[in-house]
């Protein structure tokens, strides 16, 4: 006979097919923020609840875990036990997300929550011990959600349908930045309530730019200054670079950074039809290109063997002058550079590219789901909505996490004089801030826009060629969902 244990496989073997092959791709880089610090390859197992369980899921311990949430008091016989997987390591972020889970048991005493956690799967924001759980009918009540993949899941029946709840509760698409909101829901019903952001820019070092002869004072504001400024801070010690001035595909340099910079679209929402050969984009990537046969490729691809995380950073080791990134490196760049270079590096919003908006930027993030099953998905929903909207300031605050309910940007000013201004540029960024679209094939669309890129600047294919080539087939993958 059939073991629980090997059906729970079989269901998680079969959802994963399910899921496409672009879903296990790596997701770490698009949406921006990294693993967390505590993440381990032993992960929690799922076991049947126990008798007499409150609900949920109850897991065994693996000696390899590092969870960040600890010290939560222990469920009283009278409180309603939410079940809440997470995959936040030790560190601040998991101090203040403690506090959070702290102040809602405060605020709701009839609950307690039950805390797990559960990493996700090594190289990617997948987690396929939910997976698992959700098809073998042990969901935990709430988990910690990429919100980039909300979509993905609702669209194949993994996560509770919350749209009744929000609107009951007032939580609505106006109090947060719009498509990040969007990003949490599915045919205009919402799966998830968004839980932080992050939102992208130029960081430039001003010190390489005066030995350039630039004004350090004076960062691109177009395409065009940027090429000229790239060729300027680029050297070279024979046939080797010393220091190279813009690589447009490094870090947070996606085809999807440079398509909005253009003026692209990726999705047209009112033909419903993915745009990823939008003439703009097209353009996009051509520019993307033209670094490739300037600096010629093949060099560049050896320079940047050297660069890594932390004190190896491309920007911090100071082998690029220029870089596009995140908000969130502010805190990784004070924290590695060398103390003399500290003061001498600062961000400016995107240049403007012909034909493209006068200022964007994008974003990624989490959130908190219902999955499906849940048993306690009245408290779970409290929960997930107490931790996007009443505890949004408190993470921000104190994690430097930039909020996506807008509300909390009341609170980050009252504050504003805390934060390193450098960071508090990213603020503005909200107004003007896009999301990759929330479609069900939201992985394949992002691994395509990758692979264009790839196989462009390489000189594999034209870029109009190739994002002709790849818009057909992710469209063809889109087909099967409408409707």
């Amino acid at each position: 006979m059939e073991t629980r244990l090997t059906k729970l496989r079989t269901r998680r073997r079969a959802v994963l097919l399910t899921l496409g092959a672009g879903a296990a791709a790596s997701l770490l880089a698009a949406c921006g923020q990294q693993a967390p610090s505590g993440a381990s390859a032993g992960a929690p197992t799922a076991t049947p609840a126990s008798s007499g369980s409150t609900g949920g899921v109850v897991l065994k311990p693996t000696p390899t875990e590092r969870p960040g949430i600890v010290g939560l008091p222990t469920p009283k016989s009278d409180q309603t036990v939410i079940h809440y997987w997470h995959n936040f390591g030790v560190g601040v972020s998991a101090d203040v997300h403690t506090k959070q889970i702290k102040n809602f048991l405060e605020a709701n005493p009839k609950y307690a929550v039950d805390v797990q956690y559960v990493p996700t799967t090594a190289g990617t924001q997948l987690s396929d011990k939910l997976i698992a759980a959700i098809s073998g009918g042990d969901p935990p009540d709430a988990a910690r959600f990429d919100r980039f993949i909300v979509t993905s899941w609702a669209a194949r029946g993994f996560l509770t349908d919350l749209t009744d709840k929000a609107k009951r509760d007032g939580v609505t698409e106006d109090k947060f930045i719009k498509e990040g909101w969007l990003e949490a829901t599915w045919k205009g019903k919402v799966y998830a309530v968004p839980f932080d952001t992050d939102l992208r820019g130029l960081y430039y070092n001003k010190k390489q730019m005066q030995d350039a002869g630039l004004d350090p004072n004076k960062p691109p504001t177009t395409i065009e200054e940027l090429d000229a400024m790239a060729e300027k801070l680029s050297k070279k010690d024979g046939a080797k670079y010393t220091q190279m001035g813009f690589i447009p595909w490094i870090q947070q340099g996606s085809l999807y950074t440079y398509g909005w910079i253009f003026g692209g679209e990726f999705y047209d929402r009112d033909k419903d039809v993915i745009t990823l050969d939008h003439p703009q984009i097209i353009k996009a990537l051509e520019w993307m290109v033209s670094y490739a046969k300037k600096f010629n490729v093949d060099t560049i691809d050896l320079y940047a063997q050297a660069f890594g995380p932390n004190e190896n950073n491309p920007f911090v080791a100071g082998l690029v002058s220029m870089v596009s990134d995140g908000d969130w490196e502010v805190a990784t760049f004070n924290k590695y550079m060398k103390p003399e270079m500290k003061d001498q590096y600062d961000m400016v919003y995107y240049p403007k590219a012909p034909g493209g908006p006068d200022r964007v930027t994008w974003g990624g993030g989490w959130s908190t789901v219902v999955p499906k099953g849940a048993k306690e998905a009245d408290g779970a929903w409290l929960f997930a909505k107490y931790l996007g909207t009443d505890a949004a300031s408190l993470y921000a605050i104190e994690t430097t996490h930039i909020p996506i309910y807008l509300p909390a940007y009341d609170d980050l000013e009252k504050n504003k004089d805390k934060f390193d201004p450098r960071w508090v540029k990213f603020w503005p960024l909200r107004s003007v801030a896009r999301f990759r679209p929330n479609l069900p094939v939201g992985q394949e669309l992002w691994n395509a826009q990758t692979q264009a890129a790839d196989l462009a600047r390489h000189g594999k294919e034209q870029p109009e060629a190739v994002l002709k080539r790849l818009n057909k087939s992710v469209n063809d993958a889109y087909a099967k969902y409408k409707g």
